[in-house]
């Protein structure tokens, strides 16, 4: 454990750092972790401990949580993973590398950040690691660099959002023309084609379990079509689908995870699956049956998602990683937060990221074309 004297203000405060290792360590964390979480800016069940715990057991390796105490409270946590790449090991937050984990900031509190920071940079100033990666930073955060090493990427990843007024009515008043015609013709041309719908919305733990196949099959069916905007299937592997299969009972039994499921005539046609924390909707994975896209049910389906969580009084939804005309077309805001990689051979690695990420390019289109 290591003590260290920040200026805060006019005050000087005494904070320790010590670095937690092993499962009963991170099980320890549990109630404390949550209490944190909960403390953000924008806290959400991806930074649960149940979500972080589970997704460590099912993908992480070595954990590397560091820890930091101002008179025994903990103010702040950085939940990374040690990861060993043939000769070179990497410190990265959990939930790194397969976009199961939309949300990847680090556990600092508004209020604390600027110290925690410092805190953290002097921690991975005793690097041994080949390189280091964080996610979810703003600009400023770490400007002085890590000592001994330098940055291989930088990514500007942007967050689509919005506020949600206070009812439904008001919402499609307030949408764009396109939009606001779009919620109204769709709905409107399955009933005139002699389609009615069904939205249903699974909740308990054991009826969210219950959803989960639909979703991946719904999910799936949308990445193989050959038609419109190109969908990788993210929930294809079987060990992807069994971190789900865990995490989402836990989640559900307290609210925090949802289904909506679109039926016709008793056959489910597109769902998808969201996350709640307080007042705040996080739009998660999709799909839908290809043969259905022309009455834009994907499109229905968040609406009614939308409609239900302004009648319960969310006032925010959150459509996550990245952007696109799907998200957009809701008249979104956006942010952005950085991604960053550092390392000791910056430039190698900058050449190996490259060459990565076109091979998963290469790959994604061969199998498109099978």
């Amino acid at each position: 454990m290591v003590a260290v004297r920040l200026e805060t203000g006019q005050a000087w405060e005494s904070m320790e750092t010590s670095v937690i290792t092993t499962e009963q360590g991170f099980v320890s964390l549990h109630s404390e972790w949550d209490s944190l979480a909960d403390t953000l800016d924008l806290p959400s069940p991806f930074h649960s401990w149940d979500w972080n715990y589970v997704w460590w057991k099912h993908f992480g390796r070595r954990p590397h949580l560091v820890v930091f105490r101002s008179d025994g409270r903990l103010v702040g946590l950085a939940q990374l993973q040690e990861r060993r790449h043939g000769w070179v090991t990497s410190l990265v937050p959990i939930g790194w590398g397969n976009l199961l984990t939309e949300q990847l900031e680090l556990l600092f509190p508004r209020a604390q950040r600027p110290r925690l920071m410092a805190a953290l940079r002097g921690h991975l100033a005793e690097s041994r690691w080949g390189w280091v990666g964080l996610s979810g930073l703003e600009d400023g955060d770490l400007a002085e660099g890590l000592d001994g090493l330098g940055v291989a990427s930088t990514v500007n990843m942007p967050f689509e959002y919005r506020e949600l007024p206070a009812t439904w009515d008001e919402m499609v008043r307030g949408l764009n023309r396109s939009m606001r015609g779009n919620v109204k013709y769709y709905p409107r041309l399955m009933l005139r084609e002699g389609l009615p719908f069904e939205l249903r919305f699974a909740e308990s733990a054991a009826d969210v379990s219950a959803a989960l196949p639909t979703i991946y099959r719904l999910h799936s069916a949308r990445a193989a079509t050959q038609d419109g905007v190109t969908h990788k299937d993210y929930l294809e592997r079987a060990d992807h689908r069994a971190f789900l299969d865990e995490v989402a009972p836990i989640l559900a039994a307290r609210g925090e995870m949802k289904v909506a499921l679109l039926e016709v005539r008793g056959q489910v046609i597109a769902g998808q699956v969201w996350l709640e924390s307080d007042r705040t909707i996080f739009l998660y994975y999709s799909g839908y049956l290809p043969e259905w896209s022309r009455f834009s049910v994907a499109m229905i389906t968040t609406s009614e998602i939308l409609k239900y969580g302004i009648a319960r009084g969310k006032d925010r939804v959150e459509f996550l990683r990245g952007t696109g005309h799907f998200k957009t077309r809701w008249d979104t805001c956006r942010r952005y937060q950085l991604e960053m990689t550092w390392a000791r051979r910056a430039r190698t690695l900058r050449v190996l990221l490259d060459s990565y990420r076109g091979g998963r390019q290469v790959l994604r289109r061969a199998r498109r074309a099978i």
